[in-house]
């Protein structure tokens, strides 16, 4: 078993899983210096391959491991980039902020919320996604192939 805090060993490679934005997540990556556009951008690789960046820390409070934070410092700054691997066919990437207060490692009650409310989002989303997929299997019955019986006792003719 691999350590959590290594990519995916070249001998034993993995489908590389979509990166989805909420929010303005994404715009507000762009807004980053570049250093840090590019350390998350290489964290979140190693995430979408099923590995950790050794910067990522595990979330408290969101009933597990599945929503990580990638943390990094820049000129007394320090960013960060929370995402979701708890779907097994995609990553969410929910928030990305810089954090302004000096009060310790404490992550802002008003960034808890906007993560809680958009992994909600990422979870409807990946509903949707799902059934959307299903719908579109081979053999799956759609509204336009739907098959129509007749009322039982009726006969053709």
């Amino acid at each position: 078993m691999r350590s959590a805090n290594r990519p995916v060993s070249e001998d034993r490679p993995a489908e590389k899983k979509p990166v989805r934005w909420m929010g303005s997540s994404r715009k507000d990556l762009t807004e980053m210096p570049e250093d840090i556009q590019d350390a998350f951008g290489k964290a979140l690789l190693q995430a979408q391959f099923g590995g950790r960046a050794a910067s990522t820390k595990i979330m408290q409070g969101f009933g597990g491991a599945t929503v990580l934070e990638i943390r990094e410092d820049e000129d007394g700054s320090t960013y960060r980039l929370v995402y979701t691997v708890r779907f097994p066919r995609y990553v969410y990437a929910l928030h990305v902020f810089q954090k302004k207060s000096r009060h310790g490692a404490e992550t802002p009650r008003q960034d808890i919320d906007l993560i809680h409310t958009r992994l909600a989002a990422a979870d409807a989303d990946y509903q949707e996604l799902t059934a959307a997929e299903q719908a579109q299997a081979p053999g799956s019955v759609t509204p336009d192939r739907e098959i129509k019986r007749k009322p039982h006792g009726k006969r053709d003719g």
